[in-house]
């Protein structure tokens, strides 16, 4: 009768397991221009026939992990519809940690834009109160997604209402979202550091954005996804390092995991569930900088190069001052070899990078873009890279050095 009752009480329990993590496969129409693609959804429903409030994950660099579904559970525990999103599978990608990636955070807005199409499409979730959440790169995708330059293809449909973005690299991504987001960055972490999130959120939310940082310490990358421990890839890209190569550290916290849990339970809870969640004000974006603004900046750059000196200009335009780094807009200069001298977004791992063997995501060389440019009036090209699409402006700096400023699109 025991091993009956035991045989019974396990089955009982794995039965319980299963419907905990139950989910739902669903196909997923990406509205990403570039890289259009029907994706695999996996969803996790509360019990009941709702309507839920509901939130879009996006996973990392590497693809769903363990750490995706748990976060699904998590919030499916608690009143949520979770949606994960998989933008690799179906479009032959295992992974974008290793080398320049064919899969960029403006592609996957576009991904992220479908998920919230069908999630309004669905009579069990409620359309005003669709958060995202992600990881990574994923939460890159995020910033991207909910950037005010990055246009929602769905026209008078309710739009994202919340985000949070766990680790995002803040060097190329921006964060000047439109609707609520807070960023949770790792103090330790040397992939993704906190410290240019901290940096330009800061400066965003001086002038009215609705962003937020929680920075956890002694948590490194990745410090919620339990199936790592600790561990080092050395092959992994890295913008803080020279050439972005090599290697970063990731490793799981269960005390990190447990602020950001009850950080994100909090804030998916106000801006998702509370009663004023509904009413929020209408967004009154920031004029995007304009092209004489980039021009502008050149031209005072090559005027202060001419008064200080070259190298004073590279150490400014290295450490991100002010002067020559403003909202989208940053500075670079290139020496006659086209080799990076200084670069205003990432000013370590660019600088030593051969722009006459480098080419952009469509394959085209970047110098040669860069030079034909210089001939034409005005000065103006435009780049598409892995990490953002930008317009070019360039004039000479000394001889066949060319100072270049890039509007982020």
């Amino acid at each position: 009768m025991n091993t009956l009752l035991g045989f019974i009480l396990t089955a009982f329990l794995l039965f319980s397991t299963v419907l905990a993590n139950a989910q739902t496969t669903v196909t997923i129409r990406s509205l990403a221009a570039n890289k259009p693609a029907n994706l695999n959804g996996y969803i996790y429903s509360p019990e009941g026939t709702g309507p839920f409030p509901a939130v879009v994950l996006a996973h990392g660099c590497g693809g769903i992990s363990e750490r995706e579904k748990n976060w699904a559970n998590f919030l499916k525990a608690r009143g949520y519809l979770a949606l994960v999103l998989d933008s690799f599978t179906t479009r032959s990608i295992s992974e974008v940690c290793t080398a320049p990636p064919r899969l960029t955070p403006a592609d996957r807005a576009g991904d992220a834009f479908g998920a919230l199409m069908f999630l309004q499409s669905q009579t069990n979730v409620i359309k005003s109160r669709i958060g995202m959440m992600g990881f990574s790169h994923g939460a890159m995708t995020v910033l991207a997604a909910l950037s005010e330059t990055t246009p929602c293809p769905l026209g008078d449909a309710p739009q994202f209402a919340a985000a949070t973005a766990l680790y995002p690299e803040c060097l190329s991504s921006e964060v000047d979202v439109t609707v609520p987001v807070l960023i949770q960055s790792a103090e330790r972490d040397d992939w993704t550091a906190a410290a240019p999130c901290q940096m330009k959120a800061a400066a965003r939310k001086n002038e009215g954005y609705p962003v937020e940082v929680e920075v956890y310490p002694n948590a490194l990358h990745a410090f919620d996804n339990p199936t790592v421990q600790h561990y080092y890839g050395g092959s992994w890209v890295n913008p803080n390092k020279p050439k972005f190569c090599c290697g970063a550290s990731v490793g799981y916290s269960a005390a990190a995991t447990a602020r950001a849990e009850q950080a994100t339970d909090q804030f998916f809870a106000k801006h998702l569930k509370s009663a004023d969640s509904k009413a929020k004000p209408a967004w009154a974006p920031k004029p995007a900088p304009a092209h004489d603004e980039v021009a502008g900046m050149v031209k005072a750059a090559k005027a202060f190069a001419a008064t200080s000196g070259k190298s004073k200009l590279i150490e400014l335009i290295t450490s991100q001052d002010p002067q020559f780094r403003k909202r989208r807009i940053f500075l670079t200069v290139i020496d006659k070899q086209g080799i990076v001298a200084a670069h205003g977004k990432f000013p370590v791992g660019m600088v030593g990078i051969d722009y006459s063997t480098s080419k952009d995501i469509d394959g085209k060389p970047l110098i040669a873009s860069i030079r034909s440019a210089l001939d034409q009036t005005p000065p103006w090209t435009s780049q598409r890279t892995p990490t953002t699409n930008s317009d070019v402006y360039v004039e000479r700096l000394e001889g066949d050095e060319i100072l270049v400023g890039y509007l982020m699109k």
